[in-house]
């Protein structure tokens, strides 16, 4: 690869990585816009008992969401593991 080449590489990427850089930048001021909309008192500022609380209350609901599917999870293998049973078994009698 010629110098010229991986020049122009080089710049490319960083042209890609400076509009990388840009729109995230952009995507932290909409959500500082939104936030102030949200909580123009700043009741849920970071470090408030307030967003403690709501932080507690979201994580406690993820854990309750995790348990739900992996108890959905454990009754469709229970369910797949019967039905491949009585199929083995269907195949046993028929044959």
């Amino acid at each position: 690869m010629k110098f010229s080449e991986n020049y122009d590489n080089l710049r490319w990427q960083v042209g890609a990585l400076r509009r990388e850089v840009a729109q995230i930048d952009k995507q932290v001021a909409d959500a500082e816009r939104l936030l102030k909309l949200a909580d123009p008192d700043g009741y849920y500022r970071e470090g408030t008992r307030a967003a403690e609380a709501a932080k507690a209350k979201g994580i406690k609901a993820m854990e309750v969401e995790k348990k739900r599917r992996e108890a959905e999870e454990r009754q469709s293998r229970e369910r797949l593991v019967r039905w491949l049973f009585l199929q083995v078994l269907l195949q046993e009698y028929f044959l």
